[in-house]
């Protein structure tokens, strides 16, 4: 079965990519450098899939989400309304100047 095919190739190459390893360095990149954004109060998850609350100054985080995607950057934020909780999903390519451009987005938005 060509479906059966295609997911057995995808999973040996994410087995032979060694992309945990690598998700898990650029991770604690990124974790180490949302932490000194300004109104950023905590950073937290494993890996590349992280989350960071944000202080009330900051206003809502679903507007932040909005001026980041006009600034070129996709990201996502949690709860409804007044939401304070940023979330990041990057691709497991995502390299460390991947980080440092969302970084510089963030620090315009949040600034």
């Amino acid at each position: 079965c060509l479906a059966i095919a295609a997911c057995a190739a995808t999973l040996s190459a994410l087995v032979r990519g060694d992309y945990a390893d690598h998700a898990a360095k650029v991770g604690a990149y990124m974790e180490a450098k949302l932490a000194k954004l300004p109104h950023v109060t905590e950073v937290r998850g494993r890996g590349l899939m992280l989350g960071c609350d944000l202080d009330d100054a900051a206003g809502d985080a679903h507007d932040i989400v909005a001026r980041a995607l006009a600034a070129g950057a996709v990201i996502n934020a949690t709860g409804a309304t007044g939401a304070h909780t940023l979330r990041f999903l990057p691709p497991l390519v995502c390299e460390e100047a991947d980080v440092d451009s969302l970084i510089e987005i963030l620090s315009g938005v949040l600034g």
